[in-house]
Formats: structure tokens, C-alpha cells, sequence
């Protein structure tokens, strides 16, 4: 048995690999911070659902310019060989930005991240909303990053999403390497 108070941290179950996982948090906590599982690999059910979604609302063209991503407050993107570097600088919260989404009236979205980190941690997608039109906790969803390459998803559920959405990368991660990034509009 392990036990951890505090911040939840993928790290340590990566590390002990158990056989179950029990997090416990107030409701309030759940309600605001949409936690996302521990997927483990392959077996993601979002990734059916995105490939099987073709409106396709954002996707990282590294061959384009401006690419459509952006870093806010201290964040910066740097082209790397097979990506780019998303960085933070020291002390910096950042966030990386994709602006001007046409999200779909009453439909939410699935975001794929193909990503490679040196540290598991955990991602956060922020958003807008019709009814609150602007960034602030409980319009986030959290997906766990694990150590090095891998594609991970995150589903925002929310019928009036307008405007962007911000990336913001673990604490313990100053950079991360993004190999592709997409946005698909849910299935009706």
C-alpha cells in the first residue's frame, strides 16, 4: 500500500505500478477540475471516438506559417526536427494558445496530443465558454502525461465552447516536445 497526500502525481503510480488506483477528492474538486483517468496505453476509449470524428476544428501544420499556436505569459514554441519545443521560462505559468476555434452550437470537442516528456506529469486544457468567456478553474479538463512519447486525449464536454484553448504543461515540465496536435468536434 502507498499512500500520497497532496497533489495527485502520475509519477508515482507509473513508479509503483499497482493494481488499483483509489483518488480520493471533495466534490467540489471533482466539479472544478475534471480529473481525467490514468489511461493506460492503447487502451484510451477517446481515441475511437476521435478517429471516428471527421470535422476536424484545429491541427498543427508545422509546414505553415503561422502555424495557429502560440505561446502566452512567459511560454514559448521553438521548431525542433520532429516538432516543437514548447518551453517555459523560469518562474513562468505559461500557456500555449490556438485561438479562433469554430466550435460546433451544442457539440464539445476531443483534443490528441502526441507528445514526448521527460517527466510524467499531467496536461491541462483550458477553455471558454459562451456563459463564462474566459479562463478560470473549472473550465479545464486534465489529462496524464506519461514519460516519454505518447498520445494522449481530452475531451471537453461542454455545449458552448467559443473562442480558444490553452495548453499548460505539469509543473515539473519546463519543456515538452510536440510532435502533433489536433482538435476534432464530438460526434452528434
Amino acid at each position: 500500500l502507498y499512500f500520497s497526500w497532496g497533489t495527485f502525481e502520475p509519477e508515482i503510480v507509473a513508479r509503483e505500478r499497482p493494481d488499483v488506483v483509489i483518488e480520493l477528492r471533495a466534490e467540489r474538486q471533482v466539479r472544478l477540475d475534471r480529473p481525467a483517468p490514468i489511461v493506460r496505453s492503447g487502451h484510451d476509449p477517446l481515441g475511437r471516438e476521435f478517429e471516428q470524428s471527421r470535422e476536424v476544428l484545429f491541427r498543427l501544420d508545422l509546414d505553415r506559417t503561422p502555424i495557429g499556436i502560440q505561446g502566452v505569459d512567459g511560454a514559448v514554441l521553438e521548431p525542433a526536427a520532429d516538432g516543437l519545443v514548447a518551453r517555459l521560462a523560469a518562474n513562468s505559468a505559461g500557456t500555449f494558445e490556438v485561438a479562433g476555434l469554430p466550435f460546433a452550437k451544442g457539440r464539445g470537442c476531443i483534443v490528441r496530443m502526441d507528445l514526448e516528456a521527460e517527466k510524467t506529469d499531467l496536461v491541462d486544457v483550458l477553455f471558454l465558454t459562451q456563459r463564462v468567456p474566459r479562463f478560470r478553474r473549472g473550465q479545464v479538463v486534465t489529462a496524464t502525461l506519461p514519460a516519454g512519447r505518447s498520445v494522449v486525449y481530452a475531451e471537453i464536454d461542454e455545449p458552448d465552447l467559443v473562442g480558444a484553448l490553452r495548453f499548460r504543461f505539469g509543473r515539473r515540465l519546463r519543456s515538452t516536445l510536440v510532435h502533433a496536435l489536433e482538435v476534432r468536434a464530438k460526434l452528434e
